[in-house]
């Protein structure tokens, strides 16, 4: 009896994924995943595939949801389309942007560089889009565009705002409650290095201000929108280049 119970005991171990080393029929050691997953005709028992169906997921009470819905038109969309390399700062702007229901066409791009101490700083890369269809059909002033800016180095926002409100100023009325609140947006905010500022003008004379995709404001003021992207197409532009490659996008379509 004593010698029947010392046989049988390799024979259960024998039996034993974990460990077995007989070699599979492609020449390596079996695996307890090998014979979990069915390899080398070792079936899954059904409760282990019972125990592999995913039961769905209970949300918490009190936790927010890991995909929040998306607030249509807050956010200028860039997904799904291609990049296009600004060649002085070698950063990307999208070859196509939506603000709102439509999409707009990049028009052109250019550099925003300075003189400081002598020395030529890049300080953001830009694109300019335009509604293609009213760029056709209508002026300047009536059709939806935007300007996207990629800052090449880290920027406060006081320095933006101010050499944008120096342009925009003149054409502005001194008290104007549109500057002050266009003003007022970029209070305590800076730019990294490649943090996108976008601009909307929309068809109804509304401007729309994005920081990093998230919208921050909206002020319905027309002459703010025409002075503001007179900064980039108007008779002094702050990006000669732009405007060149922005008139004859535009010139090209009628």
């Amino acid at each position: 009896a004593t010698r029947a119970t010392t046989r049988a005991r390799p024979e259960r171990e024998q039996m034993s994924p974990a460990s077995t080393r007989a070699p599979s029929g492609d020449g390596r050691a079996w695996t307890r995943a090998d014979a979990a997953d069915g390899v080398d005709g070792v079936e899954r028992p059904r409760s282990a595939e019972r125990r592999r169906r995913r039961r769905p997921t209970r949300a918490r009470p009190g936790l927010a949801s890991t995909s929040a819905p998306s607030d249509a038109g807050s956010t200028p969309s860039s997904e799904a389309t291609a990049m296009v390399t600004e060649p002085r700062t070698g950063l990307k702007v999208p070859a196509a942007m939506t603000p709102g229901d439509k999409a707009l066409a990049l028009a052109g791009r250019g550099a925003r560089v300075k003189r400081i101490a002598g020395l030529s700083v890049k300080v953001y890369a830009c694109g300019f889009y335009v509604d293609v269809d009213g760029a056709r059909d209508g002026d300047a002033a009536s059709y939806e565009r935007l300007v996207r800016l990629v800052f090449a180095r880290n920027v406060g926002g006081d320095k933006i705002v101010e050499a944008l409100a120096e342009r925009i100023r003149p054409a502005m009325d001194a008290d104007s409650p549109a500057l002050r609140a266009f003003e007022a947006i970029f209070d305590g905010v800076s730019f990294k290095k490649g943090t996108s500022l976008d601009f909307h003008a929309t068809s109804e004379g509304e401007l729309a201000t994005f920081i990093k995709g998230k919208r921050v404001s909206v002020i319905a003021d027309a002459s703010l929108c025409r002075a503001l992207f007179d900064c980039y197409v108007g008779k002094d532009p702050v990006i000669p280049e732009l405007k060149s490659t922005v008139c004859a996008f535009v010139d090209d379509l009628n």
